[in-house]
């Protein structure tokens, strides 16, 4: 079927670039030894959600160790990447932040570790776009590393995030449209590992 075709060829790229990553693993620098744990922890969660589902077991609850996952160690990326201190000290007490919330979220309401999280969904994807944007930003002017990522990061996560914020509803709806709104997510994780691809070749 198409929709696996597309998700399974995701699944290739990503393998593909966490090879090309371990190729120049050593001489990476931190920021980018940092992204490459992002793109392992994210094949491990994809090969566990996949066994899982192949068992007829539910994989739903893995989707909140993805989510802050990404979180964290993109989070950590951008700390890195901003120069002025503020910005750091910004980006640090803001993901610190973000995290104190949903663990106060998940300890109050535990029920929500068996469904889509909206506030972790939304909360998560608007605090990454936004170090994206302002990393973009800071980039105008000048050819910097992490370019190529950051943009990916910010089309991948800006679309799917509303993807995966329907997720509780996606039940309720035709099964074409379930099909065609994952068809559209694996296209765009594509796209993500495409300008990865593009990353570690100019700039790794």
């Amino acid at each position: 079927m198409f929709e696996n075709l597309v998700v399974y060829f995701g699944y290739l790229l990503l393998i593909s670039n966490i090879c090309l990553f371990s190729l120049k693993i050593s001489k990476l620098k931190t920021v980018y030894k940092i992204f490459y744990a992002y793109l392992l922890l994210t094949f491990i969660i994809q090969l566990s959600t996949e066994i899982l589902f192949l068992n007829g077991k539910n994989n739903l609850f893995l989707s909140h160790f993805y989510l802050v996952g990404q979180f964290v160690l993109l989070s950590l990326c951008y700390k890195m990447l901003f120069i002025r201190k503020r910005l750091k000290q910004w980006v640090f007490w803001t993901t610190l932040l973000v995290l104190i919330i949903l663990f106060i979220q998940y300890i109050l309401s535990p029920e929500l570790f068996k469904v889509f999280n909206l506030t972790e969904v939304l909360i998560t994807a608007l605090v990454l776009t936004t170090y994206a944007i302002l990393f973009l930003f800071r980039s105008l002017d000048s050819s910097t590393e992490f370019i190529y990522i950051n943009i990916g990061t910010l089309i991948y996560i800006l679309c799917s995030a509303l993807i995966f914020a329907s997720g509780n509803l996606m039940t309720e709806l035709d099964p074409m449209v379930n099909k065609v709104v994952w068809v559209v997510n694996g296209v765009l994780y594509i796209i993500f590992q495409i300008f990865i691809f593009i990353e570690w070749r100019k700039n790794c």
